[in-house]
């Protein structure tokens, strides 16, 4: 049977990485595709050699050959990270960022995701090799398990990767981070045997105290580890221009979770004075049809709100660096990206206590805080943000020492960095 990937390495990599690649084959060529003419590096062939039966075809994206791979030690340090999906939202945004901290400290990083997303090509220019296996989760226990074996650490990323938890916990020494907060309400209401996943892990992080509560019963070691980003490029201060309206943005999925509707309900709570005073843009992908479309019937008379679709990296940065406030009305939310890249930028942040950023804020000298997840409260923040718009620019720098106090990216390498060293000496 004729290869269908190319075979002359020598071509495809300098001499000095010759030693990471190889081609191989037997029962899982089948279902291995070449994606973008790049050989793929040999660990990943021959972890996953024999390990998994016939199904879909598991997508093997090698690296780009941005990183100068050859320039690894040889004996660099085996990294497999666990994402749920590669969508350009919080959680696999936060695993990008941990794979490059791994890479910047000279580690070999394989990343595999049961669904394929728009942040897959970012990774491979980073130097991550990417797998994408849509097979059932019986199927994809194998896979995990099989690279799992030759890994020095696996990184689990957000409750729903428990499955590769469950799979990798008696073969390698694992990490497993938490974000969520209602949905792992909802499935420890189930009853299904969270609670004991919580213990096989070597070490369990919650991104917020709002997530470690709801473990810390099964699990008294959780460590709560916000996250750290660098600032986005091109943020300047705030200027407040005196009669131009107050330009609100909303970033984040269309479901009720993240309380858009509650916001638009508070809007019409306000004086007409204050809300000729704001405009409101709302971007994000589509969860939940049924709220969506609900959001956009109950918005129609409100000609200062509009509701518009999922901006790529580009758009959202220029959009968040256009926006005044950044609001974030969530019912619940660990420790949103979105609310830190605020923060990071210079922009005003409101969001509610039930948002996670929300204990790391004074509300009204670092941003506004809303005492709960209602449009009531959610109206007397905007209230008593909208009278002192002249401060705007002070709270919003106050909101900047917050995020280089909390939320570095330095500090977050450090504790990554640290953790992922521990778990390398307890397997050795």
């Amino acid at each position: 049977m004729k290869a269908p990937f190319p075979v002359d390495i020598a071509q495809q990599r300098n001499a000095s990485l010759s030693r990471r690649l190889r081609v191989a084959w037997s029962g899982i060529a089948r279902r291995l595709f070449r994606a973008g003419g790049k050989a793929w590096p040999a660990p990943i062939a021959w972890r996953l050699q024999n390990a998994i039966q016939d199904g879909q075809p598991i997508a093997v994206h090698a690296t780009s050959g941005a990183r100068s791979l050859g320039n690894l030690p040889r004996n660099a340090h085996q990294a497999l990270l666990v994402s749920h999906e590669l969508t350009l939202s919080g959680a696999p945004i936060l695993l990008r960022e941990m794979a490059l901290i791994l890479i910047e400290r000279g580690w070999d990083v394989t990343l595999l995701s049961p669904q394929d997303g728009d942040l897959r090509n970012s990774l491979i220019a980073a130097g991550v090799s990417v797998l994408v296996d849509p097979n059932a989760e019986m199927s994809r226990r194998a896979t995990v398990k099989a690279l799992a074996r030759s890994a020095d650490v696996v990184v689990c990323n957000t409750v729903a990767t428990r499955w590769a938890v469950e799979a990798v916990a008696a073969v390698a020494p694992s990490l497993w981070y938490l974000h969520e907060v209602s949905l792992i309400e909802q499935w420890l209401q189930q009853g299904d045997g969270l609670d004991r996943a919580f213990a096989l892990p070597r070490a369990l992080w919650a991104g917020s105290e709002a997530s470690a509560r709801l473990v810390r019963d099964f699990r008294p070691d959780v460590a709560v580890v916000p996250y750290g980003l660098e600032p986005l490029a091109g943020a300047v201060p705030l200027v407040r221009e005196a009669g131009r309206p107050v330009r609100l943005a909303v970033f984040g999925s269309y479901e009720r979770r993240k309380g858009q509707d509650l916001l638009c309900d508070a809007l019409r709570l306000l004086p007409a004075d204050a809300m000729r005073c704001i405009e409101l843009v709302m971007f994000g992908r589509v969860l939940d049809t049924d709220f969506h479309r609900d959001l956009l019937d109950t918005t129609a008379d409100l000609p200062n709100v509009s509701v518009l679709g999922e901006l790529n990296a580009d758009g959202y940065r220029a959009e968040l660096l256009q926006c005044d406030a950044v609001v974030v009305p969530s019912r619940d939310d660990t420790l949103p990206l979105v609310s830190l890249d605020a923060l990071g930028a210079g922009r005003i942040l409101m969001c509610t206590a039930t948002t996670g950023t929300a204990a790391y804020l004074a509300s009204g000298a670092s941003g506004f805080v809303a005492r709960d997840a209602s449009a009531a409260a959610l109206a007397e923040m905007l209230t008593t943000a909208l009278t002192a718009t002249s401060s705007w620019p002070e709270i919003a720098a106050g909101g900047q020492e917050v995020f280089r106090r909390s939320f570095s990216r330095d500090a977050f390498a450090r504790v990554l960095g640290d953790a992922m060293d521990g778990l390398v000496r307890e397997r050795s």
